[in-house]
């Protein structure tokens, strides 16, 4: 059976994708970096989780997929931490709400 592995990501406002993006720039001119945020081939995202899905069942699953996505509403996330990683990428830790944990479920 083959699957297929999709990430199901939260995207910031487009004011936070251009901040992060700027803030990944910078910070790639201290490393080597494996990518730099863009906004166009990377966007600065969280992922909530990583399943694998079987191919029999992804257009199902695509739809729903897309459901969701389409009827939730902008949220409010908060940050514990910024952390510039050694390759000159950067990670943060966000701090779980009601919000993201109706996303997991």
């Amino acid at each position: 059976m083959k699957i297929e592995r999709l990430s199901i990501i939260i995207l910031p406002s487009q004011e936070m994708i251009n901040a992060l993006s700027d803030f990944s720039k910078m910070c790639a001119k201290e490393g080597t970096p494996s990518f730099v945020l863009d906004g166009i081939n990377y966007y600065p995202h969280i992922t909530l989780f990583s399943p694998d899905f079987p191919n029999f069942n992804l257009e199902k699953i695509l739809k729903e997929l897309k459901y969701i996505a389409e009827n939730v509403k902008p949220f409010q996330i908060y940050f514990k931490e910024v952390i510039k990683t050694n390759s000159g990428g950067i990670s943060a830790n966000y701090i779980s709400n009601e919000n993201i944990l109706n996303l997991r479920n």
